[in-house]
């Protein structure tokens, strides 16, 4: 196992609460056409943001073959379910995780939806 570290960077419309949840996911996307495999999880409740804040985490991650893909997947939920609604924020975009050996610290742009 191995240490993946960052933040989360709010967008400016991002809702402010004190105690929602973040759910950082790395999961293996290297097959199209098939649902994504998550290979590490962490939660982090009572969570409090802002708009245009950020906030850290660090999460263990296996080390896999290289010729899989994997990706950083972030779901913050306003009411703390962690069922996305309307209203919390997710990753839009992919954010690379390699699959062996040690990586920088992530920056992970996160969207209201």
């Amino acid at each position: 196992m191995r240490i993946v570290k960052g933040e989360i960077v709010l967008p400016p419309n991002a809702p402010s609460t004190e105690g929602g949840q973040v759910v950082v996911e790395v999961r293996d996307v290297s097959l199209a056409d098939v649902a994504s495999t998550i290979l590490a999880e962490r939660q982090l409740d009572n969570v409090a943001w802002k708009p245009t804040g950020r906030i850290r985490f660090q999460i263990s991650v296996p080390e896999v073959e290289t010729t899989r893909t994997l990706s950083l997947r972030v779901h913050l939920s306003l009411d703390g379910s962690g069922v996305v609604k309307s209203g919390d924020l997710l990753t839009t975009v992919h954010v690379p995780v390699p699959s062996t050996g040690s990586t920088p610290p992530l920056t992970v742009p996160v969207s209201v939806i």
